[in-house]
Formats: structure tokens, sequence, C-alpha cells
């Protein structure tokens, strides 16, 4: 028998895979990504995996997993249809991503001990999803902990998110494994940037309050006198943003993923600036990745794991997280460089994109994990 027949994986996702989001979009690399290598099966709420044995549960709901349809209490329906496909599946090892996903992992695990349950966290939902009422936060924090109580493996996206699982959740650090955000680096491609100026500074992600749009609003008032430098801002309804005032500032609007890499290698360098927070420690900033393997220098905040992946790129320049001024004063250093000192820096992240980031790396992983190896 192939390794393929030999190992059954169940991947769970409840949401719509097909959403632009950074987690859904993470859960189709991940089934990209080993999808060759196991015999796979997934379990989604909407939206088509590319998987040859991809399930969805009910109709399509949107993006979130865990407060959208929390609220809804979808999360019941899902468990028990997922449940039923697992009883049929009969899968070797169950990959729950998100809060959710982690209610019919445990249960299919306590009926069937030998099964090896993985559960990926992203992010922790207590504190994410602030905008929900108290006693639901709650109890997705409850099933946050009751996930990572009862799985094999915990795949968390930082470091940070494993030190707080360990302190918050008591879990055991040899179960914990840190998988930065994977990118496609063929969708990705390196293209280097056209001559400034304009020297364009970007930002793509949504505008979620830790994103720190409102430290990138303010650098651009610091850097008005400077005509040459230009924020093109991407990935979040501009509709929002229209009377701000800001004539160095241009507002995509929402843009797709297959969109996402010609306006990144418009840019001359890219920002991270998300705020501190509990919430942004228990993360990895997906959009890192992408700026990476686009090969563009980058200024990131001093928060959860963006300091560790930019020294180890050697890649662009760290600031204190809501400093205006040192965010403004790090676009100016990379705008006044010697362009041949900023290629240097771009394609050093482009490199530590091919060696950490890539599919391949991600699937050896994964394999891993599975395994228990």
């Amino acid at each position: 028998m192939t390794a393929r027949e030999q190992l059954r994986v169940a991947v769970l996702y409840p949401a719509n895979l097909a959403s632009p989001r950074a987690t859904p979009t993470r859960a189709r690399i991940n089934i990209q990504a080993i999808g060759q290598k196991v015999a796979l099966h997934v379990i989604a709420e909407a939206g088509d995996s590319g998987s040859p044995a991809s399930t969805t549960c009910s109709g399509d709901r949107g993006g979130d997993s865990k407060g959208r349809e929390f609220s809804r209490l979808g999360f019941f329906r899902y468990t028990r249809r997922a449940l039923r496909q697992l009883e049929a599946i009969k899968p070797d090892v169950i990959h729950a991503i998100t809060t959710v996903a982690a209610l019919p992992a445990a249960l299919y695990k306590r009926r069937h001990p030998s099964t090896r349950f993985i559960f990926e966290m992203h992010g922790l939902a207590y504190f994410e999803q602030q905008d929900l009422r108290i006693g639901k936060r709650l109890a997705l924090g409850f099933l946050d902990y009751w996930g990572a109580k009862h799985a094999d493996a915990i795949i968390a996206m930082s470091h940070t998110q494993r030190d707080l699982l360990q302190r918050i959740y008591r879990a055991r650090p040899e179960k914990i494994h840190v998988l930065w955000g994977p990118v496609d680096l063929d969708l990705f491609s390196y293209k280097e940037p056209r001559p400034s100026p304009p020297f364009v500074v970007g930002y793509c992600g949504n505008d979620c309050f830790w994103q720190g749009l409102a430290t990138i609003f303010e650098a651009s008032r610091i850097l008005e006198p400077h005509p040459e430098i230009h924020f093109l801002l991407m990935g979040f309804p501009k509709e929002r943003y229209l009377g701000i005032g800001l004539p160095n500032v241009t507002f995509t609007g929402p843009i797709s993923r297959a969109e996402t890499p010609g306006y990144l290698s418009r840019c001359h360098v890219l920002l991270s600036p998300r705020i501190g927070h509990p919430a942004t420690e228990t993360q990895y900033p997906f959009k890192l990745s992408a700026y990476l393997a686009a090969g563009r220098p980058v200024v990131v905040t001093a928060v959860n794991d963006q300091p560790a992946v930019v020294r180890q790129a050697d890649c662009g320049f760290i600031v204190p997280p809501g400093n205006a001024r040192a965010l403004a004063e790090a676009i100016l250093d990379l705008y006044r460089m010697p362009e041949s000192q900023r290629l240097f820096l771009g394609r050093n992240a482009r490199l530590f994109a091919e060696r950490h980031l890539s599919l391949g790396h991600l699937s050896d992983m994964l394999l891993q994990i599975y395994r228990n190896s």
C-alpha cells in the first residue's frame, strides 16, 4: 500500500473555504499542500477545497468560523453533520482548523481514541471576538481550552501564541508545533519594483482594530511634506475612510487573492503595523508571508513573531507598536536608502519565504505532525 492509501486524513473547517479572508486561505493552502500525500477528506461548511473528497455540510454562510457561525448556533449543525461524515470516513487523523472544528473532532476522538486529533488554532477566540457578548466569548474560549486539552497535537500560529497556550491552558510544550503562515510561491512570484518616484508604501489586509491602520494614517500625515512618498492601502472597504482627508493615500477597496500579487508588486516597501493586544499575540500576520514572497522590504511592529521573522530574514525594520513617528522615520530611511540596498533586503525576504514558508515545507511539517514523528 502507498503512504497515500495508508493515512486517511479528515480536514474540518466549519466555514466557507471560498472566502478570501486569511483563515480560509490558510485552510485551502493546507489542503493544497497535503492533498497529494495522504487520502484526504475535507468537511467544510461551504466552498470548493479542490480536494477529490470534499464535503460541504450546508449552504454558503460566509467566512468567519468563530464569531459569525457561533452567533447563529451553526456550529451545532456543523458538528452533527461532521460527526456523521467522520463515522463514514473513519480517518486516522483529524485536522481541525479553528475553534468550532474542535467540537466534532474531540467528540469523535472520545469514541475512537486511536484517531490522532490535530487542533490548528488561529488565534484565541476569546480575545479576537470582542464584538460578541461576554457569554459567547466565554463559550468560545472554553471550546479552545477543551480542544487544546484533548488534542494530540496543537498547531500554533506563532511562538507568542505557544507561550500563551502554555501559560493560560497549561498545554504541554511538546505537543505545540509553531507553523508560520505558508504562502504559494507560484502565485506570489518575485518582480523587481518599478523605479521611484513615486515611492509606494503598501499595506494589504483587513481594517480590524488590531491591524494598526491609525498608525499608518498618522505616519502618512507626518510624511505629507514628502510628495514623492505615496501610500497604497489595500483589502478593506474604502467607503469607511472617504472623508479622512489624506492626499498621499490611495484606497483600493477589497481585492481578490488573484489580484493581490500584482498590487504588492507596485510597492517599494510593505507595512504590518499591528498594535500590542492579546489578540495579536495569539496570531501570525498572514500578510507578512505574502510580503516576503513578493520580495519587498518590510516595516513591522514589535508584536507577536514579526520581529523574529524580520531579524531572521534580514529584510526590513522593526518599530514600536502605535508609534507613528517611528514608522514614518523607518519609511524615510528606506526611501533614502540606495536602491541596491533595498533590493538586497527584498531578495532576502523572498529567500526566507522560499526556505521557510513554502508549500513543500508546510507539507513536510504536517506529515511529521500527522505521523507523530
